[in-house]
């Protein structure tokens, strides 16, 4: 079954197997992340990582555990995957971006130490390509000398080196005999995500040392993960900077909420100095929405052919097999894409818990 509908057919079921775990319930859950050894706090890991198809409450309250207890700085903490038998790369960089962050912005010097999973030889395996949650200029130095590569924590101070580093890493490593159409899609998905990240994610911050992003890419069976995470302002937020591309996008998307909001006779020329449509179109359309309008790419006006054509870039690295997709998470909202199934309302989603930023994931 193709990956967009079993996301829709998993979706029906979930509520029952939540049922049926033997997890137990978020109470429960909260009474094992109380727990010490040898003085030092005990961080437990949910069953199944995964916000795709994970509980995202028992995600979530991990999340929080985790950023709240690094804050108090410890001496050590341990986060234990004991009973973990699921554990994906999406939420793998949320929990890196929680670790790194607390080390760059609080100063943190905290010794984090693996409970390893009893029940999956998966979940360890993940948990040691990955780095071991090692502080970001330990793991990057494990790139010369390691056949996986870790989680890479970047920022905008380095990013067209980092990036043409990681285009090269996959190129060599995974496609030695791409041809110059494979290279140029690569090179173009990555470096424009990257390159999304300094120009929108976080616009209130001058610093480009702290508009960080994390990489992460590994093959699984015979599927190449690559996920990109920036902890900015998330794509619903902006998406409306550029109001030409936004409104067009919208118009070709949601034509009745356009015109609703705009009237019939207005024009692009005339609006893009409105702020006031930012804010309607933000209470009307949700997040899962705003992401699938940042992705369209059917724009046709030739005022908007240099503007908002980053999507066709990361939307081309997929392929036609049925096991290639795009996954992404930006604050409240999903959105899934692949080239065998139309792109409608049944492409997103909407979550109670957000994922701060931006999530991107590709299956090539």
């Amino acid at each position: 079954m193709r990956k967009i509908e079993q996301i829709h057919s998993r979706e029906q079921s979930l509520q029952l197997q939540k049922k049926n775990r033997k997890i137990g319930s978020s109470k429960e859950f909260k009474t094992r992340i109380g727990e010490f050894l040898f003085g030092n706090p005990i961080i437990k890991a949910p069953r199944e990582i995964d916000l795709v198809d994970g509980d995202r409450s028992q995600m979530e309250l991990f999340f929080t555990m985790l950023r709240e207890t690094l804050a108090d700085n410890p001496k050590c903490i341990y986060l234990s995957f004991e009973y973990t038998t699921v554990f994906k790369a999406m939420p793998m960089l949320a929990i890196y971006s929680i670790i790194d962050d607390a080390r760059e912005e609080l100063g943190i010097t905290t010794k984090i130490n693996v409970m390893w999973s009893k029940r999956s030889g998966d979940v360890n395996t993940i948990i040691r390509i990955s780095g071991r949650f090692l502080p970001a200029s330990e793991r990057e130095q494990l790139v010369e000398r390691s056949d996986h590569l870790p989680v890479i924590m970047g920022d905008n101070s380095r990013a067209i080196e980092l990036s043409e580093k990681l285009v090269d890493y996959i190129l060599d490593k995974y496609f030695p005999e791409a041809d110059a159409e494979k290279e140029q899609q690569i090179s173009s998905a990555i470096q424009e995500t990257i390159d999304n990240v300094g120009r929108h994610a976080y616009p209130d911050i001058e610093d480009h040392t702290q508009k960080r992003w994390w990489f992460d890419c590994n093959r699984i069976h015979d599927n190449l993960y690559i996920v990109i995470y920036d902890r900015g302002i998330g794509i619903p937020s902006s998406l409306s900077k550029n109001n030409a591309v936004f409104l067009a996008r919208i118009n070709a998307l949601y034509n009745e909420k356009y015109v609703d909001a705009v009237g019939e006779e207005a024009t692009l020329d005339d609006l893009t100095g409105l702020e006031r449509l930012k804010t309607w179109f933000s209470n009307n359309l949700n997040d899962g929405q705003l992401i699938r309008a940042a992705m369209h790419i059917d724009v046709t006006s030739t005022d908007l052919a240099k503007h908002g054509q980053g999507s066709k870039s990361i939307k081309g690295l997929i392929t036609n097999d049925e096991n290639s997709y795009l996954l992404m998470f930006s604050n409240l909202g999903f959105y899934c894409y692949s080239k065998d199934r139309e792109d409608t309302e049944r492409s997103i989603r909407n979550y109670k818990h957000a994922i701060p930023g931006t999530l991107i994931q590709w299956s090539i």
